[in-house]
């Protein structure tokens, strides 16, 4: 009763104008599983925006499914999602941080979720929201020629355990974090070591196909993955 605020303010005019543009190509996703593919995508995309390009997730759609694909030049991540037909092909390079917000705002549902395809935008128009994003203009790395096309040794893995085991090394490596992998004998032997101490563990192996091997990983990128 005895107190009085009074707030500033800014004149309306000077406020960005916010156009989303309705028109274009469009196609429909299911919520969920779009929330799940970007969760399975945009944690290889790049943080540093000295490199737009890497900060973002090119969506390349055709005409009956859409490949997502992020990279930072240490990992790379694609996903799949197949839709009803669409005309034309279309590549577009959404922002990480839109898409960061975008996979806030969808739910694990069965509800949809419109894409419109701008001219240098892209809209989510969703009964609940409409999320709009300029799209970076640029060229997007060839991530196929990145894709290896045979390989020496394959395991399958329970993920528990392997987590498990990850997160343990990642609390003892050093900088850079670096931890290493032994498989043999139907087991995978990892080995950190750091300041703080040194951990030699093994998991067992579901299946094993290829030679015995030896290489090094950044636990973080695994435990992402």
């Amino acid at each position: 009763g005895e107190n009085r605020v009074f707030f500033a303010g800014l004149p309306p005019a000077d406020f960005p104008s916010a156009t989303m543009n309705f028109e274009g190509p469009s196609l429909r996703l299911n919520e969920g599983t779009l929330r799940n593919a970007l969760r399975e995508v945009i944690f290889a995309a790049s943080t540093d925006e000295n490199h737009p390009l890497l900060s973002s997730v090119c969506f390349m759609v055709n005409t009956s499914a859409t490949e997502m694909v992020a990279t930072d030049t240490y990992r790379l991540a694609w996903r799949r999602l197949d839709h009803h037909p669409v005309d034309g092909d279309s590549v577009l390079l959404i922002p990480l941080r839109a898409l960061a917000e975008l996979t806030r705002l969808l739910s694990s549902g069965d509800g949809s979720v419109e894409l419109v395809i701008g001219v240098a935008s892209v809209t989510f128009r969703h009964t609940d929201f409409l999320l709009s994003s300029r799209l970076l203009e640029g060229q997007f790395p060839n991530y196929r020629t990145f894709l290896p096309q045979s390989w020496c040794t394959r395991i399958r893995i329970s993920v528990k355990p392997f987590l498990e085991a990850l997160e343990r090394s990642a609390l003892l490596v050093s900088k850079p974090p670096v931890v290493r992998f032994r498989l043999e004998h139907r087991r995978l032997f990892l080995e950190a070591v750091g300041e703080s101490g040194r951990l030699e563990e093994h998991v067992p192996l579901v299946h094993m196909e290829g030679e015995p091997l030896e290489i090094a990983f950044n636990p973080n990128f695994v435990v992402d993955a």
